[in-house]
């Protein structure tokens, strides 16, 4: 069956199964394999159906045998159960074996925000749409279509670059950040690019936002995207933020979102406490850095739902740079942090069972008496 396929779509599938492998693996995200990719949106909707109903299609691909190559197999499966590969016969036998099982859909909403420099919420009439507790932010619940990946398909191709699709809790850090317009703002690790440019709009375009990413690949990622954007307060660095002397830039706004564990969005995720004393050794030491810039407002935020990674790095951070404290913050829906620590009023952690669709965690720090 697959080589009756094109060998263009041969070559999609396999490098499809090919992220899965690496997923499931703990080898790497869904995130980082995609935005590698030349066109990154045509790998999301097929990765995550595939990832969210992987448990059920590795069985079909077993008792059906149809694949030796279990990722391979359960890409297509997924793709022939839901219609975008034309093999009638071989639905009909994934069908049997499925039984009175369904798959199920990753999300039952798109949430979008608005590039505020091209359009406006007029925009959205032919939706059906909810508005968030986050300005220009709205969760879409019907199109044409009422599942999530048609949604999103009529999205791409009736916005495009007038909306970012991207979570809920994702657009948390620059929303608690409230950069104000004309001001001077960091994104310490900034690619692909969303936290930045949800930054330009609430800045009008004004002031000056210094976007920091290590990783060359991904800096690309971020220059593209600042381009379609329409951006032009920016300067991109393509270097490492904790290289970056104190003295060098007088930032009124840092926003400090590093490389985490992804507990909170990671399908099939198993911790691994060697890899989460690495990542929190990094985070301390970026939020760290960051402090030292003597911004009037830090935000902190991690897609993570362990502790080592969200209050433990709070707390060092607190004890460490003592003119600066926490602030107090609450958004509409959105749950407090683990009350075993004595700041957890002053923090917001999204668990991944909260109606919102990935575990998160943020906090902002503010600068004593500035």
């Amino acid at each position: 069956m697959f080589t009756e396929l094109s060998k263009k779509n041969q070559k999609f599938y396999k490098d499809v199964a090919s992220i899965v492998e690496k997923v499931n693996s703990k080898l790497s995200t869904i995130k980082r394999e995609i935005y590698r990719r030349k066109s990154p949106n045509r790998f999301v909707g097929i990765l995550n159906n595939t990832m969210t109903n992987y448990e059920v299609l590795a069985d079909i691909n077993k008792t059906t045998e149809f694949m030796e190559n279990e990722a391979l197999g359960c890409v297509l499966i997924c793709d022939i159960l839901n219609n975008k590969i034309d093999n009638s016969e071989n639905k009909a036998k994934f069908m049997r074996a499925m039984g009175d099982r369904m798959l199920r859909e990753p999300n039952d909403s798109v949430v979008i925000r608005l590039n505020t420099m091209k359009t406006t919420e007029d925009s959205l009439t032919g939706f059906k749409y909810e508005k968030t507790p986050i300005p220009n932010v709205f969760r879409i619940t019907g199109g044409k279509e009422n599942s999530a990946e048609s949604i999103k398909r009529q999205v791409l191709t009736e916005l495009d670059d007038l909306v970012k699709i991207q979570s809920f809790e994702s657009c948390l850090p620059v929303h608690l950040l409230r950069p104000e317009e004309g001001s001077t703002v960091i994104d310490a690790t900034a690619a692909p690019g969303n936290k930045t440019t949800h930054c330009v709009d609430l800045m009008k375009n004004t002031g000056v936002i210094h976007a920091y990413e290590r990783d060359r690949c991904r800096f690309t990622v971020l220059k593209k995207m600042i381009k379609e954007y329409g951006a032009t307060n920016t300067k991109l660095y393509n270097n490492d933020f904790l290289k970056t002397d104190p003295k060098s830039i007088q930032p009124d706004y840092v926003i400090v979102d590093p490389s985490c564990s992804g507990s909170g969005i990671h399908f099939n995720y198993k911790k691994d406490p060697e890899r989460l004393a690495k990542l929190q050794n990094f985070q301390c030491m970026i939020l760290n850095h960051a402090l030292k810039f003597d911004a009037k407002r830090v935000v902190y935020s991690v897609c993570s739902l362990h502790t080592e990674e969200a209050e433990d790095v709070v707390k060092e951070a607190l004890e460490k740079n003592s003119y600066y404290e926490l602030d107090t913050i609450n958004v509409d829906g959105v749950p407090h942090g683990d009350p075993a620590y004595e700041f957890s009023d002053k923090v917001l952690r999204v668990g991944r069972n909260d109606g919102i669709s990935s575990g998160f965690f943020a906090c902002v720090f503010i600068r004593k008496n500035k």
